[in-house]
């Protein structure tokens, strides 16, 4: 079963939001704050994260911030009541997405449906972006059709096989600018084919290394790769 984080501080909105998204068949961890959310980050395993902006202790921006910081990529989706100043925060902190408040059970429905992950399908125990859903998302945002869809997905693995070398390379020789440079460049391609957890993956390293942060950069790596090789290989067996 799908395992959901939420951190909310007011109990009434806990209460409601917990409903929401137990009604679609997930488990759902509370966090009364954003330090309890990096806290419980550390001990389970989440496919998504809701995070409530304003909260007491740590703020769900910190928050996001940090649980970035230690490496973690999955989704995180800001739950906030003032929609208009999200997308600044959202870059700053890592963010991937957020829903304005009083929450929508069918967007909720929607985020939950966007990460969940094939059962039949073991590589995807890490968090994954799915062929059919980036198709779609291609499709709904631009237009075009599955034949040529299926085209530019092909041109992205290959792509971004060649730049994950770049960026192994940049980090294995410390050149942190490089590193930052090709991973910003995977995170705006995997963004621009609806990828959200590639491109979160990527941008976790991206940021590190523009601050010069002292991270574990062949871990990250790792990651990064891990989820590109399970869409390739998805990618493989569908074309």
């Amino acid at each position: 079963m799908m395992r959901i984080l939420l951190a909310e501080d007011n109990p009434v909105n806990q209460m409601i939001t917990r409903k929401i998204v137990e009604k679609l068949g997930t488990k759902v961890d509370v966090a009364g704050n954003g330090r309890e959310a990096v806290d419980m980050v550390q001990k389970e395993s989440y496919a998504l994260i809701l995070m409530d902006v304003n909260m007491p202790v740590m703020n769900g921006a910190d928050a996001a911030a940090e649980i970035r910081r230690m490496g973690y990529g999955m989704p995180i989706v800001a739950l906030t009541a003032d929609s208009e100043t999200m997308t600044a925060e959202l870059e700053n902190c890592g963010m991937t997405d957020f829903i304005s408040k009083p929450v929508n059970i069918a967007k909720i429905e929607a985020l939950i449906n966007s990460c969940k992950k094939p059962a039949e399908s073991p590589a995807r125990s890490i968090s994954s972006d799915s062929v059919e859903g980036c198709i779609n998302y291609v499709f709904t945002q631009l237009g075009l059709e599955r034949e040529i869809v299926t085209e530019l997905l092909g041109e992205f693995v290959e792509d971004s096989k060649i730049h994950l070398e770049y960026l192994i390379d940049a980090v294995r020789a410390r050149d942190m600018a490089r590193a930052a440079s090709e991973a910003h460049y995977i995170k705006g391609a995997a963004r621009n084919m609806g990828l959200r957890n590639i491109a979160a993956a990527a941008e976790i390293i991206e940021k590190n290394a523009r601050s010069n942060s002292s991270n574990d950069y062949e871990l990250l790596y790792k990651d990064l790769k891990e989820k590109l090789t399970v869409f390739a290989a998805e990618f493989s067996r569908l074309s």
